[in-house]
């Protein structure tokens, strides 16, 4: 066995052409000095250091959080210049993120990107881009701001969720499920029925002080939704099956919170936030129905479900 072969690559190792130059701060080569304020969730931010470029993309995608005249500041964002010569250069859009968790803070690279957040004493961030062109800044930009929501819904006692939430005036129901389970499908059911879809990618869910649960807009689409901060009252979970026929079952709490554990993007692989997880998923569950949905892709469900979302 060739012990040094086995050894794990230091962090950044699959996108940094040398790992070592990762940040060790906060500091940076600011892009430019235009600056904006998003809102996300109950968390107001203040992004500085952009180039007019960069201030573009972020108005253009996500219009309905942007706050022009914010009454706080939760965290700044550091948005800095980083030399594209650091990265390694990959032809293709999909990939993982690398990760490294700490008790106080974690970082992240990925294509073109380096990125810290601290998370304890209080939040602060930092991002380093390689580019202000408008696909690419937006997919770095995206990136961090999906690893952004899942800790500040965590904070706030919820979580972020792959899922799909369909929406009817103020009542929301949230679909979970690996990749393949039919929540694009199920997303074009709702909207073929004249519901709405919130979003069929990622769904933050937070307590709300009537004793229940809200799903709240995010910026993340899929196939299909609207970014919108709008807040719905969630009335059920149900996880998706594919099957022979249609059915409707209870889950008991292991299997929810199974469920819910691993449609939890980002937290689910940080040693330090299990716990939290844990109990914020045990919370969440007790506040609504949870079930499971089997379902053909004929579409012949939907009458089935619609019997079941009201209650």
């Amino acid at each position: 066995m060739n012990l040094a072969a086995s050894k794990t690559a230091p962090f950044g190792a699959r996108y940094l052409e040398d790992p070592d130059l990762f940040p060790v701060g906060f500091d940076g080569e600011s892009w430019g000095t235009r600056e904006l304020s998003l809102g996300v969730l109950n968390k107001r931010f203040l992004v500085c250091g952009l180039s007019a470029a960069q201030e573009h993309t972020i108005r253009s995608l996500w219009p309905r959080f942007v706050i022009e005249d914010p009454d706080r500041v939760d965290m700044e964002l550091l948005v800095h210049r980083a030399p594209a010569s650091l990265f390694i250069k990959f032809d293709r859009w999909e990939y993982d993120l690398e990760f490294d968790y700490s008790a106080k803070s974690l970082s992240m690279a990925g294509l073109d990107l380096m990125a810290r957040l601290e998370l304890l004493p209080e939040l602060r961030a930092a991002l380093w881009v390689a580019t202000e062109e408008h696909d690419l800044f937006h997919s770095a930009f995206e990136n961090f701001l999906r690893i952004f929501v899942a800790y500040a819904a965590l904070d706030l006692g919820g979580g972020l969720f792959h899922s799909a939430a369909i929406v009817e005036d103020d009542s929301a129901w949230l679909f979970v499920g690996p990749s393949g389970a039919g929540k694009s499908t199920v997303s074009r059911l709702a909207l073929d029925s004249g519901r709405a879809v919130l979003s069929d990618d990622l769904n933050p869910v937070l307590p709300n002080a009537r004793g229940g649960l809200d799903v709240v807009g995010s910026p993340f689409l899929g196939d299909e939704g609207a970014r919108t901060p709008t807040r719905h009252t969630l009335n059920a979970i149900y996880r998706l099956e594919q099957g022979t026929e249609d059915g409707v079952r209870t889950m008991g709490e292991a299997e929810t919170l199974a469920s819910l554990m691993a449609s939890s993007p980002y937290i689910n692989r940080d040693p330090h936030r299990t716990e939290t997880l844990c109990t914020n998923l045990a919370a969440l569950a007790g506040r609504v129905p949870q079930r499971v949905l089997t379902f053909r892709r004929d579409g012949t469900f939907w009458p089935l479900l619609e019997r079941k979302l009201a209650g």
